[in-house]
């Protein structure tokens, strides 16, 4: 299995991202058997049924889909999607004024973001179990305790439901710490990482500092994926060039929700210089990501700068993250 999924799903996902970043793979997200893609004559084809097609088939029917990129873009695709920092912001909207805090007003903002984001992950975590919004809404009116004002009960024996026992830290009537969770690694990590490497970091630096710091199931879908071509990297092929390439080796998630995840620290780091914290999270972000995926997170670290300002509103801060990322 190569890395974080099945050739399968590689294949499937990939199909999926090939056609939403313009490629000529088809009319539509979802690969149909009889393409031309999957390795076997078109009579054949015509007859399959996926239950019959093996790993080995599925690993030669990615390749060749990999092969659409040769072809270019699609006519009428309307999107121009650069990754490097310089054309992003050329194409930004413009960034608003923003009046610098206080040093005193700067710790006491600080304290609360981070205070905010370990409450808000705590919150979360024991309902994430596939409950769309109705259905968290149904568990917290059986439990009493909807709308929410504490923490959430972790079980409703009106409904059956247990909630994640593994989050049981952060249900109601347990929390005493932050349990260990991925957006929280993240955080500590890029922290580790200004203060180890300096904020003119490198991609290998990045990929270390994951290496160095987080377990490989503690990460999902790109950053996974980054993870397990870094550990196959052997130290002479540890370079720049080589972990460049990383964003685009079977990783159908390089456009996934990764670097809105990891790039907060670049906000914190340059209160009311959203540009500023946008460069860092770029230069983080495209360590696994491309296109979209770069562009959310200097969307989220410009928003966090914002906020770090005197008298922010929140039409000034979502200004701020749009003229963080490309429009």
């Amino acid at each position: 299995m190569p890395g974080y999924a099945s050739w399968k799903t590689l294949y499937k996902d990939e199909y999926f991202q090939l056609f939403e970043e313009g490629y000529p793979v088809g009319d539509n997200p979802v690969p149909d058997l009889k393409a031309e893609y999957l390795p076997f004559p078109a009579e054949v084809r015509g007859k399959l049924e996926e239950g019959g097609i093996s790993e080995v088939d599925w690993e030669k029917a990615y390749w060749n889909l990999w092969k659409m990129r040769e072809k270019g873009l699609r006519p009428g695709y309307a999107y121009v999607e650069p990754d490097d920092f310089e054309s992003i912001i050329a194409e930004a909207a413009p960034v608003p004024d923003l009046e610098p805090l206080s040093q005193a007003e700067y710790e006491e903002r600080l304290r609360g973001a981070w205070f905010g984001r370990c409450g808000g992950v705590a919150l979360g975590k024991p309902l994430e179990m596939g409950f769309d919004r109705l259905q968290v809404k149904r568990y917290l009116e059986s439990v009493d305790a909807y709308p929410l004002d504490d923490w959430v009960p972790p079980r409703s024996e009106k409904l059956g439901i247990t909630l994640r026992s593994d989050c049981l830290p952060s249900s109601r009537g347990h929390v005493r710490y932050m349990q260990a969770d991925d957006d929280i690694h993240y955080t500590i990590c890029a922290l580790l990482l200004a203060e180890q490497k300096g904020l003119d970091f490198t991609c290998v630096d990045v990929g270390n500092n994951l290496l160095d710091n987080v377990p490989y199931n503690w990460l999902w879908v790109a950053d996974n994926q980054a993870y397990y071509h870094m550990v196959n990297l052997t130290p002479n092929y540890l370079n720049e060039e080589n972990v460049g390439e990383i964003p685009l080796k079977l990783n159908p998630w390089r456009e996934c929700m990764d670097g809105q995840l990891k790039t907060d620290l670049w906000g914190y780091l340059t209160p009311g210089n959203p540009r500023l914290g946008a460069r860092y999270a770029h230069h983080l972000s495209a360590f696994s990501l491309v296109k979209n995926g770069i562009y959310a997170g200097m969307y989220v670290s410009g928003c966090v700068s914002a906020a770090l300002s005197r008298n922010p509103t929140p039409e000034k801060i979502i200004q701020a993250g749009c003229g963080s990322k490309r429009r």
